[in-house]
């Protein structure tokens, strides 16, 4: 019946065109019921299959893996990797108390066999060689560390795409919108802190099982 609702809101019959906004307004609310986890778990996903191994990709493992705040993971050195042994040391904030007292700067943080496989990638294949310092960023620019702006736009670039190479949007057979409504549908571009707080949501999920 959908595909009768677009001709309808433009009828000349008042009742005709409620029916019909009725039936535009009731596709909306379905699609729109794609929620950021959705978009997040599509962008792990496609980041898998389609650009193992990119900066983005060994980016998004290590938010996933160490749970730690974007800026922790964009101020890694190469150095705090220990790959063979499946490690990484991971800077802890300056606001946790831990670290304000001095107590504990730093924490060692396990890796999955994927993460670790994405990053040995991502370092010998796709790491921009920069000039070497006493401090080694792993996350690269030609210009130097990759900034937090370049790294957001990295993540919510790869998530729109994500979102196109999937089915989330997909309308299903019979459907007509306009093009007015598939904006309005589109889900929201994932950023770091969102995936961030993806990871973190996890550990609640296992904590109330």
């Amino acid at each position: 019946m959908h595909h009768l609702a677009s001709p309808l809101v433009g009828a000349s019959n008042p009742d005709l065109e409620t029916l019909g906004k009725q039936i535009i307004g009731n596709r909306v609310s379905e699609t729109s019921s794609v929620t950021s986890s959705d978009v997040i778990e599509s962008l792990i996903s496609d980041l898998r299959q389609r650009q193992f191994g990119t900066r983005t990709h060994a980016y998004l493992e290590l938010l996933l893996d160490t749970k730690s705040r974007p800026e922790q993971i964009r101020q890694l050195n190469l150095k705090d990797l220990a790959l063979k042994r499946g490690q990484v040391r991971v800077g802890i904030p300056d606001t946790h108390v831990v670290n304000t007292v001095g107590l504990v700067t730093e924490r060692s943080v396990a890796l999955t066999k994927k993460t670790v496989d994405a990053v040995e990638t991502y370092v010998e294949y796709e790491r921009d060689d920069v000039i070497k310092t006493e401090a080694e960023p792993l996350f690269t620019t030609l210009n130097g560390r990759a900034s937090r702006s370049t790294l957001r736009r990295s993540i919510k670039r790869a998530s729109q795409e994500a979102v196109s190479n999937s089915s989330l949007t997909q309308q299903p057979s019979g459907a007509s919108l306009t093009e007015h409504d598939v904006s309005e549908i589109q889900p929201q571009p994932i950023t770091p802190n969102d995936v961030w707080q993806y990871a973190t949501s996890k550990i609640l999920e296992v904590d109330n099982k």
